[in-house]
């Protein structure tokens, strides 16, 4: 998998997350959008393919496009 792909997955994720943090959902499946971005970011954190900047960047860059 690319970069680009990998960039394009913490988007998307983000994008999730952040729809379920502010619909009507049961909160189970908020805290399941919120709990598949954290894992997905710490496994590219662990295996060195994004830095913790990186990771931030973009997800400060999907909640400004988000509001």
């Amino acid at each position: 998998m690319g970069n680009d792909e990998l960039i394009t997955n913490i988007r998307r994720l983000c994008r999730d997350a952040i729809d379920a943090r502010f619909s009507t959902k049961p909160h189970h499946d908020r805290v399941r959008s919120q709990a598949y971005l954290d894992g997905y970011m710490r496994a590219l954190v662990d295996t060195e393919h994004m830095h913790d900047a990186e990771l931030l960047q973009l997800v400060g860059e999907e909640r400004r496009r988000s509001v």
